[in-house]
């Protein structure tokens, strides 16, 4: 007696290769972001995860790199630029003239340093919103 094809694909069961891919956002890992993905097409699917959860994601005044992680390696990586507040901008128009090619200089300089240490002390704020996005996915 032959089954229904239905109950047939049914029974039929294969062995899926399934990968967790751990995102990482700036270093840590969200296990809320993190999900399933086959192992043909883990890097494919995290590269286009990443590119939508990189829209989602607000910019901060330093860099976000997003990862995603499979077994310790980097299978695909996003960056969302900082906002920039030029300075210099701020002390040309405060003055009235273009200024002192050193004091430029140093005061890019001291941004560069400010935004290092915010790196450092600051977490990525990921709105509610994000997550929801990307479980509906």
């Amino acid at each position: 007696m032959a089954l229904p094809p239905l109950i047939t694909s049914l029974l039929d069961t294969r062995r899926l290769h399934l990968y967790w891919v751990l995102v990482r956002l700036n270093g840590d890992d969200v296990d809320a972001l993190s999900f399933f993905a086959l192992r043909d097409r883990a890097s494919e699917v995290s590269r286009r995860y990443l590119e939508r959860l990189q829209n989602l994601i607000p910019a901060q005044l330093f860099d976000i790199a997003i990862q995603a992680v499979v077994g310790g390696k980097v299978v695909a990586k996003v960056r969302i630029k900082p906002l920039r507040r030029d300075v210099v901008a701020q002390k040309i128009l405060s003055h009235g003239h273009s200024g002192d090619p050193s004091r430029k200089a140093k005061l890019l300089e001291r941004q560069k340093e400010g935004k290092r240490r915010l790196r450092e002390i600051s977490k990525v704020q990921v709105p509610p919103e994000a997550f929801v996005a990307m479980v509906k996915m």
